[in-house]
């Protein structure tokens, strides 16, 4: 979802599952800004620096606390 309708749906988000958050390029700073706010609200949060179509079923290579 993108980060500005994050507050609005942060109610519908799972809390026992752990949230990644990534951007559509390499000097976006808007996953590092939903990480935040998911955090502060008592989510686990992580960001990814690959995209989605990256990712492996098993796992989320690259992604970090930041």
């Amino acid at each position: 979802m993108p980060v500005e309708t994050l507050e609005a749906r942060m109610a519908d988000l799972p809390r026992d599952q752990t949230i990644v958050a990534y951007c559509r390029g390499p000097y976006c700073a808007l996953s590092a800004e939903a990480v935040k706010r998911l955090r502060e609200e008592g989510f686990e949060a992580l960001r990814t620096e690959i995209s989605v179509s990256d990712w492996s079923d098993e796992s989320i290579p690259g992604a970090s606390g930041s």
